[in-house]
């Protein structure tokens, strides 16, 4: 009987270690997951900022080709003549 005993008891101590480590893992899961979502997040962030900061890239070189163009415009000989009238 008493060998029973000792057996039920070292079962039952194995049983709450094994409900505590489940709860551990089932902690961790939850932890993953949350990680996981907060991840998905920024990188959605960057994504849309790493987006908009091409937009502004694009319409920056676009400027610029504009103000190169003015630039060319006015350096190009002009004629030693009277103007034109038209």
């Amino acid at each position: 009987m008493k060998i029973l005993e000792l057996e039920l008891e070292e079962q039952l101590s194995q049983h709450l270690g094994c409900a505590k480590q489940a709860e551990a893992v089932t902690a961790l899961e939850q932890q993953v997951a949350s990680l996981d979502k907060h991840l998905r997040s920024q990188r959605q962030f960057m994504d849309e900022q790493a987006a908009e900061r091409e937009h502004e890239r694009e319409e920056f070189q676009q400027e610029i080709q504009r103000l190169e163009g003015q630039l060319r415009q006015v350096a190009k000989p002009q004629p030693w003549g009277p103007p034109d009238s038209q």
